[in-house]
C-alpha cells in the first residue's frame, strides 16, 4: 500500500495556532523531516555487527567448535550459524575452502579477518515514497540525523510514521539526551503513526540533532518509514499526521490567535512600536514607541501553506482604548502575495478602529483586489498611520476566512469566545412587503426591535430575498451612523457604505441604487448590514422594513427636464451637477447651453469647505495644500462622484443624491451626502440643496460657495445690484473684463447691503444672460477665467459667480439651501427674480451655525 503524501520536501516547517470557534488547545509549531528522497534515506543510518570471518557459530571465538559447525553445513545437515562468519575466506560461498581457511586461523597461520556487517539495508523505496529498512540481522537499530537540530523547549510531541506486516516485533524510540519511549509496532500493513509525548520528560531538553529506533525486527523482515516529525503540543502532532495521510487540513496560520506569549512572538519586524503579551486582556498588546512615527509589526507567513487564492478576507479582532488619542483614527494592512514580497504602496487596504475600549472585528475584503493572489508571503500592520507615544491596540486574532460569511462567523465567534460579544437581538420587518426579521449581533441592548450598540453592530436580514438594483429601509436612530451593506452581484461581493441621519427617534427611509447599477447588474439579496457609530459612543438604531426593488434602468449620462422655455441637463456622470441649461427663447443660433462644463468642476454644483488641519491629510491643489472640499462633480484628477440615489419626479422634477468626491484628493470619496431637487417652471429652474457631512471632523469657519455656477466664455459682463432698495427698479451694477478670481479676491469679491436682491446675471454685450438668484447670501465671487468670448461649453475659458457666506459645517447637521436659475434679457431675469423671490428665503442658512 502506498503512502498518502501531501508535502513532498525533506523540511517543512509549518506556524500553527491555536484555533478559533472554540477548540480550547492550540495547535504549535512543527517540523517535519520527511524521508522522500534518495539523499533523505541517506540520512538514516543502520548499526552493524563485527564479525570475524571463520567464527561459523557467532560466540566470538574461533575454535574447533566452528570447523564442526562448517562441515554440517557443507553437508547440508540443519543446523544454526553465522552466514557472515561462516564465510571463512570471504568469497560469498560457504564451501570446504572455507575449512581449509578455518583450519589455517586455528593454526594461527592466518590471523582471524574482522568485518562490520550492517544489520539492515536503507533504502528508498520510490514506488511509496518513503524508506525501507530490511533487516539483514536482528533486531537491527536505525539513526534519524536530522537536517536542522530540534529544540526540545520549543517542541514537546515526536511523531514517527510507518507501515509493518511481518509479524510480532516492538521498537524503542530514544534521543541523545537520554529521553526514549517503547512501543509495539502495528502488523497490519497500512500506515500507522505512533505519536510519543515528551511533554513530562525530566531529559527532554536542549538542542536533538537525531533520534535512534531500536526494532526487533528479525533477519528479513521489511519496515516502511515515512517521516519523523515534531510539534508544540498533542494538536500539532495531530495535524501533522492528517497532513501527511492526505485529508484536507486548513493551515493554522490562516487563523492567528494571540492568547499567548508564544503566539505574541509571532509579531516580529517591527518599527517604532513595542508589542507584549498582555495576560489580562489574553491579547498581543501593540504601542507606539517614543519615536511615534509610522509604527508597524509584521507577520510572516513563509513555510506557511496559505494561499490568497483561497483567503479574499481578513478579519482582525481588537480593542483600542477610549483615552487613546485623536488623531490615530486609521489603522492599515499592507499586504504581500505572489509578485508582491514587500509592503508596496498601493497595495493595503485601511480601516477605522472604534476607540471605546470594547473589542470589536473588523472584516477586510479582499476580493477586488488583483494583487491578492499566489502564495501569501507577509501582512504588514501599521497599527495607527498618525498617532501619540503610548497608543495601543489590543489585537486577539487575525484570522484569514473564504467568505464574507465565514469571516463574519470567525468575527462574532471571536467576540463571544472572549465574552466581549453583546447579546443577539431579533426584530420583525416588513421584508419587500412579507414577513421577514432581523437580528442583531454584538448589541448591548434591545427591545421591540430597536437595539443600542457601542461602535460596531451586524445585522442579519433573513425572509423572502429578491434580486434587486435598488434598496431601501426604513429606520429611526438617535445618532448619525455609518453603514456597510454587503451584496453579490455575478459573483463578485460588493461593500456598499452608506450613512443614515440622526431622525431623534422619527421613522425615515434610506434608499441607494447598488454600486454596478450604471453597468445594468443586479444583486442577489441583501443580507448582511454593517453598523458603525462615528462621533458618539453609542447609537440606538431601529429597521422596521427593507425593500429589494428591480428598479427602472436609466443610463449614465445627462438626463433632461424639458419645459416651454427651458431646457436643463443633470449630468449623471458628475454628481447629478447641472451642466446644461437651454434657452428656446435666446434667438440667438450660436447659442445653445449657456452653462460651462469643461471638467468636474466646471458645474452649477455644491461644493463646500472643512477641516484644515490634522487629523484630515491635507489634498493638493494649485500649487498649495486644499483643506476637506467635497464636490458634487467630482475631484482634480476627474475622478466622478457616485450616484446614490436619483428620479424622475412627474415630468418637471428630478430629484438626485451623491457622495462627492475630496477636490484636492485623488479618488478619495467623502462621507457625506449632496442631495438636489430641480423643478423646471415656464419662468425658472428651481434647485433645493441639502448636504450632510459625516466625517466626524470638527471643521473651520470658512466662506462656502452657495453654489459654484459656470457660464460659457460669450456671457462677458457681470451685473447685479448694489443697492438698499430691492425690486424697486434701482440701477444695476455692472462689470466688465473682471479678472481671475483665483488671482485677484479684491477685485472680483463684491459685498451686498443686507438689505439686497441677491441675483446676479452673465450676460453678453447685448444684455442677454443667464441668472442666479441666492438670498440670504450677502458676499458675490465672480471673475473670468481665460476670456476668448467662446459660446462652446467644453471651453477653457469660463466665467463664474459664487454667492458666499462663511459658515462652519456641522458633521451630522443638514445644510438646505435654495435658488433659482433663469435667462433672458437682464431686466427679464430681474423680473422673474422680483415676482418669484418669495418662494425662498434660506433662513435656514442664517442659523445654521447658531
Amino acid at each position: 500500500m502506498k503512502f498518502k503524501k501531501t508535502i513532498c520536501i525533506i523540511l517543512c516547517v509549518l506556524f500553527a495556532f491555536p484555533a478559533f470557534c472554540g477548540r480550547s488547545a492550540g495547535a504549535g509549531s512543527t517540523v517535519s523531516f520527511d524521508v522522500d528522497s534518495a539523499e533523505a534515506a541517506d540520512a538514516i543510518t543502520c548499526d552493524s555487527d563485527t564479525v570475524f570471518r571463520g567464527d561459523a557459530n557467532g560466540d566470538g571465538a574461533i575454535s574447533v567448535k566452528d570447523s564442526l559447525i562448517l562441515k554440517r553445513v557443507i553437508a547440508s545437515l540443519e543446523t544454526s550459524y553465522d552466514p557472515d562468519g561462516a564465510d571463512a575466506n570471504g568469497d560469498g560461498d560457504i564451501t570446504a575452502q572455507d575449512c581449509s581457511a578455518l583450519k589455517k586461523v586455528i593454526s594461527c597461520f592466518t590471523p582471524a579477518v574482522s568485518v562490520e556487517i550492517p544489520r539492515a539495508d536503507v533504502s528508498f523505496d520510490a514506488e511509496n515514497g518513503c524508506a525501507v529498512v530490511t533487516a539483514a540481522r536482528n533486531s537491527p537499530s536505525l539513526t534519524f540525523s536530522f537536517p536542522s537540530t530540534v529544540s526540545a523547549s520549543t517542541y514537546k510531541y515526536a511523531v514517527i510514521s510507518y507501515r509493518f506486516s511481518s509479524g510480532a516485533a516492538s521498537a524503542d524510540i530514544s534521543f541523545p539526551n537520554g529521553t526514549h519511549s517503547s512501543f509495539a509496532l502495528d502488523a497490519s500493513g497500512e500506515n500507522a503513526q505512533r505519536i510519543v509525548d515528551l511533554s513530562n520528560e525530566a531529559l527532554w531538553t536542549g538542542a536533538v540533532p537525531s533520534c535512534t529506533l531500536a526494532t526487533e525486527l528479525e533477519t528479513g523482515d521489511s519496515l516502511y518509514i515515512e517521516y519523523v516529525a515534531f510539534a508544540k503540543n498533542a494538536e500539532g502532532a495531530a495535524r501533522i499526521i492528517a497532513l501527511h495521510n492526505g485529508e484536507a487540513v486548513e493551515d493554522p496560520m490562516a487563523h492567528i490567535v494571540f492568547d499567548s506569549a508564544e503566539q505574541t512572538e509571532l509579531i516580529v519586524g517591527t518599527k517604532n512600536t513595542t508589542v507584549s503579551y498582555s495576560s489580562s486582556q489574553n491579547a498581543a498588546k501593540l504601542t507606539v514607541s517614543p519615536e511615534a512615527k509610522d509604527p508597524q509589526s509584521r507577520i510572516s507567513f513563509e513555510g506557511s501553506t496559505v494561499s490568497a487564492d483561497d483567503y479574499k478576507y481578513i478579519v482582525i479582532t481588537y480593542m483600542v482604548p477610549s483615552a487613546t488619542s485623536s488623531s490615530a483614527t486609521k489603522s492599515e494592512f499592507f499586504l504581500c502575495a505572489g509578485d508582491v514580497t514587500a509592503p508596496t504602496a498601493g497595495y493595503s487596504a485601511e480601516f477605522e478602529p472604534v476607540k471605546d475600549g470594547i473589542y470589536h472585528y473588523k472584516v477586510i475584503s479582499l476580493a477586488g483586489a488583483d494583487y491578492w493572489t499566489g502564495d501569501v508571503h507577509l501582512i504588514r500592520l501599521d497599527i495607527f498611520s498618525q498617532c501619540s507615544v503610548g497608543d495601543s491596540i489590543y489585537v486577539d486574532s487575525i484570522c484569514l476566512a473564504g467568505t464574507r460569511a465565514e469571516a463574519t462567523d470567525i468575527g462574532l465567534e471571536r467576540l463571544a469566545l472572549r465574552g466581549a460579544a453583546g447579546g443577539v437581538y431579533s426584530g420583525d420587518i416588513s421584508l419587500n412587503g412579507s414577513s421577514g426579521s432581523i437580528n442583531y449581533f454584538d448589541a448591548s441592548s434591545g427591545s421591540n426591535g430597536r437595539c443600542t450598540f457601542s461602535g460596531h453592530m451586524t445585522a442579519m436580514i433573513s425572509g423572502d430575498h429578491d434580486s434587486f438594483n435598488r434598496f431601501s429601509f426604513e429606520y429611526s436612530t438617535n445618532a448619525i451612523i455609518r453603514g456597510v451593506a454587503y451584496y453579490t452581484c455575478g459573483g463578485v461581493e460588493y461593500a456598499d457604505e452608506f450613512f443614515l441621519e440622526n431622525t431623534s427617534g422619527q421613522t425615515a427611509q434610506f434608499r441607494s441604487i447598488i454600486l454596478p447599477y450604471f453597468e445594468e447588474e443586479y444583486a442577489e439579496e441583501l443580507r448582511m448590514i454593517d453598523f458603525y457609530t462615528i462621533n458618539t459612543s453609542s447609537a440606538s438604531l431601529k429597521i422596521t422594513s427593507v425593500t429589494e426593488e428591480d428598479y427602472e434602468q436609466y443610463p449614465q449620462t445627462t438626463l433632461y427636464l424639458t419645459g416651454t422655455n427651458f431646457k436643463v441637463g443633470v449630468d449623471m456622470l458628475m454628481g447629478g451637477g447641472i451642466n446644461y441649461f437651454e434657452d428656446f427663447n435666446d434667438n440667438n443660433p450660436a447659442y445653445g447651453n449657456l452653462l460651462n462644463n469643461h471638467d468636474v468642476g466646471r458645474l452649477v454644483q455644491q461644493s463646500y469647505y472643512g477641516i484644515d488641519k490634522a487629523p484630515y491629510e491635507l489634498g493638493w491643489w494649485g500649487g498649495h495644500s486644499w483643506q476637506y472640499n467635497p464636490v458634487q462633480g467630482g475631484d482634480k484628477a476627474h475622478n466622478i462622484s457616485r450616484i446614490v440615489d436619483f428620479e424622475f419626479r412627474g415630468d418637471s422634477e428630478f430629484y438626485v443624491k451623491a457622495r462627492p468626491m475630496d477636490w484636492g484628493q485623488d479618488n478619495r470619496i467623502t462621507p457625506s451626502y449632496m442631495e438636489n431637487v430641480y423643478t423646471l417652471t415656464d419662468t425658472y429652474l428651481k434647485i433645493y440643496n441639502i448636504f450632510v457631512d459625516f466625517s466626524g471632523y470638527t471643521h473651520v469657519n470658512v466662506r462656502q460657495e452657495l453654489p459654484a455656477f459656470y457660464t460659457i466664455s460669450a456671457l462677458k459682463d457681470f451685473y447685479y445690484y448694489a443697492g438698499s432698495n430691492p425690486w424697486t427698479g434701482g440701477s444695476l451694477t455692472k462689470k466688465s473684463n473682471l479678472p481671475f478670481w483665483g488671482h485677484y479676491p479684491e477685485q472680483t469679491t463684491f459685498t451686498l447691503p443686507n438689505n439686497s436682491e441677491f441675483w446676479s446675471a452673465w450676460c453678453d454685450g447685448n444684455g442677454y444672460g443667464i441668472g442666479l438668484y441666492v438670498p440670504n447670501v450677502f458676499t458675490l465671487r465672480a471673475g473670468m477665467h481665460v476670456y476668448d468670448g467662446s459660446t462652446d461649453p467644453g471651453a477653457s475659458s469660463t466665467n463664474y459667480v459664487s454667492p458666499q457666506r462663511n459658515m462652519t459645517l456641522i458633521c451630522g447637521k443638514p445644510l438646505t439651501y435654495s435658488y433659482l436659475i433663469t435667462a433672458g434679457n437682464v431686466n427679464a431675469i430681474r423680473n422673474v427674480f422680483k415676482t418669484n423671490h418669495g418662494l425662498i428665503g434660506n433662513s435656514a442658512l442664517a442659523s445654521y451655525n447658531n
